[in-house]
C-alpha cells in the first residue's frame, strides 16, 4: 500500500527524508534550536522526537529529527545560534529514505490494529 504523505511530499518536490540524532545541552538549547530551524529553512518535514530527565545533573536532551534537508544543512542552521557546539558535535544522519511513488507504508502500531478490524 503507497504511503499518501509520501506521494504528497513527492507532488511538493521532496527527494528525501534525513533521519538526524543529537544531543542538546539542555531543553532551552533544543527549543532554540527548533526557532531557528523553522525560521532558517525551507524544509517541508519536521518530525521531532525528544528524551530528557528532570535530574538537574544531567540536563541533556536526547533528539531525533525528520527533515529534507542535508547533514551541512541542518549543521549550519546549528551554527546560526550560540551556544550549540553540543548539537553540531553529536549530530548524526542516521538514516536516509529515498521517495519514489512506489514508496510503501512503514508498518506502525496503528497499520496493525487497522488490518486487525478488516
Amino acid at each position: 500500500m503507497k504511503d499518501p504523505t509520501n506521494e504528497l511530499l513527492i507532488k511538493a518536490g521532496v527527494k528525501t527524508k534525513n533521519y538526524f540524532e543529537f544531543q542538546g545541552e539542555s531543553s532551552d538549547n533544543i527549543i532554540e534550536f527548533h526557532n531557528t530551524i523553522m525560521k532558517h529553512s525551507d524544509s517541508l518535514i519536521f518530525i521531532w522526537k525528544f528524551g530528557y530527565s528532570r535530574d538537574c545533573l544531567f540536563s541533556d536532551v536526547e533528539c531525533e529529527l525528520t527533515v529534507n534537508l542535508s547533514f551541512d544543512e541542518v549543521i549550519n542552521i546549528m551554527k546560526l545560534q550560540d551556544d550549540s557546539h553540543v548539537m553540531i558535535k553529536t549530530l548524526n544522519l542516521i538514516n536516509q529514505e529515498i521517495l519514489t511513488e512506489d514508496s510503501n507504508i512503514k508498518f506502525t502500531t496503528q497499520n496493525l490494529i487497522d488490518q486487525e478490524d478488516d
